[in-house]
């Protein structure tokens, strides 16, 4: 895995742990407890990578079958009404707006910036007063950004 590839994940498993820890482990759709909770891009990482770490376009879902669904189906899919209805009841009817207004001030993905958010999400965390399993060996990602 690349430099970048490691930093990605070590900011998507930080990014996830705050999330979870100001959100709570509820699935923010159905309002049950997590069962296979994870991050649920409103505008996909795929076509809108800058918005990876941008908190209003995400939601902390059940895997099934909200995200599942959303990825097979798609968000205009009406199976998917139930998901569209909630991300208007959370982030307002002109959502998609805001996010594509947001993503033209987000720096770009590279190594430096990565490595910035993620020092950023690690004291974030402190803050919150969780760290995290695995938190200490971060440093030796920086060594390999030296050579």
């Amino acid at each position: 895995m690349s430099i970048r590839g490691r930093l990605l994940k070590s900011c998507d498993k930080f990014h996830f742990q705050i999330l979870k820890l100001k959100r709570g482990e509820r699935c923010e759709i159905s309002g049950l407890p997590g069962n296979n909770l994870g991050r649920f891009h409103i505008l996909s990482v795929s076509t809108h990578p800058k918005l990876r770490y941008v908190d209003d376009n995400l939601l902390l879902v059940n895997w099934f079958p909200h995200h599942y669904g959303h990825h097979n189906w798609g968000l205009t899919d009406p199976r998917n009404k139930i998901i569209l209805d909630k991300i208007i009841e959370l982030r307002g009817l002109d959502w998609r707006e805001k996010l594509l207004e947001r993503e033209k001030f987000v720096g770009k993905m590279d190594c430096l910036y990565l490595t910035c958010l993620r020092e950023s999400f690690k004291n974030e965390l402190e803050n919150l007063g969780k760290v995290t399993p695995g938190y200490k060996k971060c440093p030796k990602d920086d060594r390999k950004l030296r050579k």
